[in-house]
């Protein structure tokens, strides 16, 4: 099963799947769960802030929705040039007034 909706959705899908086998341990639910994220958020869900690795659905979960979300809210910025002070609402080829 790979993510292919919003993590929420993936999530609810994934629970879903995961019941139909009662004997899947909680470590392997944690690696299922992990290679079906998407390519974004793999590398961002590999271990939690600690550098520890998940050791239940639910930690996994809880990190994934908050690497989502931090996505989501920083999108804007990966357009914006490195190590410059040019406001976010201001367009780039624009100078600024004269004093």
């Amino acid at each position: 099963m790979f993510q292919n909706t919003t993590v929420a959705e993936y999530l609810g899908q994934f629970r879903d799947a995961v019941s139909y086998v009662p004997t899947l341990t909680p470590d392997l639910q944690v690696k299922l769960f992990h290679t079906g994220l998407t390519d974004f958020l793999k590398p961002l869900c590999l271990v939690n802030h600690f550098g520890q690795d998940f050791i239940t659905l639910d930690e996994i979960k809880t990190h994934t929705l908050g690497e989502d979300r931090k996505l989501k809210l920083t999108a804007h910025l990966k357009h914006r040039p490195t190590g410059t002070n040019i406001p976010f609402n201001r367009p780039f080829n624009r100078p600024y007034p004269s004093p």
